[in-house]
């Protein structure tokens, strides 16, 4: 495992994770950031695989690295890809499933390059990955873990057993968060998006469990239909911390050109993965009440939405009021309605009282 030590008194740090591909966004996201050459800038992993970009992100953060105080993290995703990309074992093992992903850095280099799979058989495809020596060296080079200051900065979770303990389980740690002890240091974390900590809406800010000492920062990019790339900004200035924040994202702005009023639930929920089920309690064309097993909540929801007594998708019931004239960020469209960020809150407004046209 690959270990880095920092020990600073005053700094300001800023941690991106979870790009998965959108080159795009990384890079959009840098330039806001306007970052000084005395910040640090940390990557905390999975730059790959679930986006169609993951060969020019590595290559964006092979340029990232030769600034000054940039780190760069490995991820599940990174590992995975290195393993796969040296161990002929493994890659037979892992071959039908890797042919039928459309998403993955083997998917992206074979386009580069204008190939595809069916121009190799299992062995001669090995061959093929494991000849990309300058993308395997890179996997194999970032950092597992940086311990800052009282700060672990790692992918997906960290305890006391760390040096004892398989690589792997650090870097995919999915219940990290109701696995997790009290801390002694403050970890940073990406890898399971934000918005699954979330019981009542839906929201892609950095989560920060106080109780656990832990704040996680995947927006969810690559996984989630609604996600943003969040930037994590620590400064400690006179032996104080202060947290902020900064996001972006492909959502498309829009004007609201009528007020259309939406009856609302009388309490939010947020359905969001793994906890799908609900129970129907009754039915219509267009919406269903239901009850949400989780925690007992009813809520109105699109009946499309419902197949064998689960949600197909991750769901909020909130419904918003918007002042005409005033700017939303659409997210996506579903039957008539967008669901649409308004002032840092997800919701659903009628499509037609959008205007149409790019502004």
């Amino acid at each position: 495992m690959n270990v880095k030590h920092i020990n600073e008194n005053e700094y300001r740090i800023f941690v991106i994770s979870d790009v998965h591909g959108s080159q795009d966004l990384l890079k959009r996201l840098i330039e806001k950031l306007n970052i000084k050459p005395e910040d640090y800038l940390v990557l905390l992993g999975d730059y790959i695989n679930k986006g169609d970009g993951g060969l020019e992100t590595l290559r964006y953060i092979r340029k990232l690295q030769k600034r000054p105080r940039t780190y760069v993290l490995k991820g599940n995703h990174e590992y995975s890809m290195h393993k796969i990309f040296t161990d002929e074992k493994l890659f037979k093992k892992m071959y039908d499933r890797i042919n039928n992903s459309n998403h993955n850095l083997i998917n992206d280099i074979l386009i580069e390059d204008g190939k595809k799979y069916s121009d190799f058989d299992v062995d001669s495809l090995f061959k093929y990955l494991n000849s990309k020596k300058e993308i395997i060296k890179q996997l194999d080079e970032f950092l597992t873990v940086l311990f800052f200051d009282n700060f672990v900065f790692i992918h997906a979770g960290y305890d006391r057993d760390f040096y004892t303990s398989n690589e792997y389980k650090y870097l995919k740690w999915d219940t990290y968060n109701d696995d997790s002890e009290i801390n002694d240091m403050i970890v940073v974390v990406g890898h399971m998006p934000v918005s699954n900590f979330r019981d009542n809406v839906l929201d892609t800010r950095p989560y920060y469990n106080k109780e656990k000492h832990i704040i996680f920062i995947d927006g969810g990019v690559g996984v989630k239909r609604v996600s943003e790339l969040n930037a994590l900004i620590i400064d400690k200035h006179r032996n104080k911390i202060t947290y902020d924040y900064l996001q972006e994202n492909n959502f498309e702005e829009k004007k609201v050109i009528m007020n259309i009023p939406i009856k609302k639930d009388s309490e939010k929920v947020f359905v969001t993965y793994p906890n799908f089920n609900v129970e129907v309690l009754s039915r219509s064309d267009k919406f269903s009440v239901c009850r949400y097993l989780k925690n007992g909540k009813r809520f109105k929801v699109f009946s499309s939405m419902i197949k064998n007594y689960k949600l197909t998708y991750n769901y909020t019931n909130n419904f918003l009021s918007v002042p005409e004239g005033d700017k939303v960020y659409v997210c996506y469209y579903y039957e008539d309605y967008a669901l649409v960020k308004y002032k840092n809150e997800f919701g659903w407004i009628k499509k037609e009282s959008i205007l149409w046209k790019k502004l």
